[in-house]
């Protein structure tokens, strides 16, 4: 598993005293979908109004289409 999926896995996670309590689908699946908008930002955004209206409207279909709000 990646370390990336780890981190995301620990964020989901619920623990108290060293146990278990709650794994939170919703929240990991959330999280996943975030990861990926973010992986969509390049370097180009920083400077190019295109490339940011580009990445914003994938940003938006994505939210959409998994139900994620932005």
């Amino acid at each position: 598993m990646s370390e990336k999926i780890k981190e995301l896995v620990e964020q989901a996670t619920t623990i108290h005293h060293g146990v278990i309590v709650d794994f939170d689908k919703e929240k990991f699946a959330e999280l996943i979908v975030r990861e990926c908008i973010s992986a969509l930002w390049e370097e180009d955004c920083y400077v190019s109004d295109l490339a940011i209206a580009h990445f914003n409207r994938n940003k938006e279909k994505i939210c959409q289409h998994f139900g994620v709000d932005q």
